[in-house]
C-alpha cells in the first residue's frame, strides 16, 4: 500500500512541523559580525 500526501507550507512552517530550530537570529548575528569585520578592513 502506498500513501501520497502533498503538503503546502512555507519553509518556516516546515521547520516547525519537523521540530527544527529557528536559525534566523543566529544567521542575522553572523551577518552582522561579518559586516563589521569587512568595514574594519
Amino acid at each position: 500500500m502506498k500513501i501520497h500526501m502533498d503538503i503546502e507550507c512555507t519553509p518556516d512552517e516546515a521547520r516547525t512541523l519537523f521540530g527544527l530550530p529557528d536559525v534566523k537570529p543566529m544567521q542575522q548575528a553572523m551577518m552582522n559580525e561579518i559586516e563589521a569585520r569587512m568595514k574594519r578592513r
